[in-house]
């Protein structure tokens, strides 16, 4: 499988939404090659998926003032399709049912570069199919 960033086509829009400014910049390293946005919060991750065509979308489980799932509940069917959550492994009994019923692949905090880039490339391929 290639990786999004050694296609030759225009450089992939990511929006990264987590408020843990460690790990939004280990992603934003990881994947630049690509657009990265940063958003921090719902009210700011509503705004840009509203706003904007995104190639890809990684979303931590838990927010401060929402949830991965209420996010992916508020995007859009093609947007939904673009989503990769993270999460540092604990979570609410909810959480887990949602994660067991969605689509969107998981990855695991820590996680590595070749496992990021793996997860964007599949969701990225996906969604052109």
């Amino acid at each position: 499988m290639s990786y999004p960033e050694d296609q030759d086509h225009e450089r992939l829009r990511v929006l990264i939404i987590d408020d843990e400014s460690a790990v939004t910049s280990l992603l934003t390293r990881i994947l630049r090659a690509m657009d990265v946005t940063v958003v921090r919060d719902g009210a700011s991750a509503i705004e840009a998926l509203a706003g904007g065509r995104w190639d890809a979308v990684i979303c931590d489980l838990a927010l401060p003032d929402t949830s991965g799932p209420t996010l992916y509940h508020r995007a859009t069917d093609a947007q939904r399709e673009r989503f990769l959550f993270i999460t540092g492994g604990a979570m609410t009994a909810d959480a887990q049912r949602f994660l067991d019923l969605c689509a969107a692949p998981v990855l695991y905090k820590p996680f590595d570069a070749s496992a990021i880039r793996r997860a964007v490339a599949a969701v990225t391929q996906k969604s052109r199919a």
